[in-house]
């Protein structure tokens, strides 16, 4: 074998080998997602909503409409929180002032919007925004500072608070999910968000 095809040879293991070890990585994420479903009054779809998203404690603004089915996802949402207004034509507007987004979570939100003007105005309370997501099947948990600090970590182990997840259980030493070995932890992922202590 020529040197240059050992070369080539072997930097293509070392690719192979990278790509291998950062697949666990892909899993977790520091952004949420938002699904938005619109419909009347009478609970038929409403596509063509015009979805506005801002972020309230930096002002970004993230734009949609509804498709077909009264379905609009924002992807990569940092987590915060945001106020969201739904407008469509012929409908008042409906006001979300309080939507949490979380990391590696999906926050549902069911708009039903109202015949009437378009400057008409409806706030909705943020206990209307639900606490279960219900169009992922995920299983993810956010931990905030104060968790950390509660907690007794022997040893001082951060991979440790993946125990905070539902659905976890030590079998014997061994760490499970739902019954999937550690091993299978590609599709969970633990997000620690560290804002000042409250």
């Amino acid at each position: 074998m020529k040197p240059i095809q050992r070369h080539l040879l072997a930097s293509l293991a070392t690719v192979a080998v990278l790509a291998c070890l950062a697949l666990p990585t892909w899993a977790q994420t520091a952004s949420g997602t938002v699904t938005i479903q619109v419909k009347d009054q009478s609970g038929a779809v409403l596509p063509g909503a015009q979805l506005k998203l801002t972020n309230l404690n930096t002002g970004s603004v993230r734009t949609g409409a509804s498709a077909a089915q009264g379905i609009y996802t924002f992807v990569n949402v940092p987590p915060g929180t945001y106020s969201l207004a739904v407008t469509r034509h012929g409908f008042k507007t409906e006001d979300f002032r309080s939507v949490t987004v979380q990391a590696a979570q999906t926050t549902d939100i069911r708009a039903s919007l109202r015949v009437g003007s378009v400057s008409s105005t409806v706030d909705v309370s943020s206990s209307a925004v639900p606490l279960v997501a219900t169009t992922t099947n995920s299983i993810g948990t956010t931990v905030n500072l104060r968790q950390v600090n509660d907690l007794p970590l022997a040893g001082r182990d951060i991979s440790d608070l993946d125990r905070l997840i539902p659905g976890t259980s030590n079998n014997g030493g061994v760490m499970t999910w739902d019954g999937c070995r550690r091993q299978r932890r590609a599709t969970r992922s633990t997000v620690l968000s560290l804002p000042a202590a409250a």
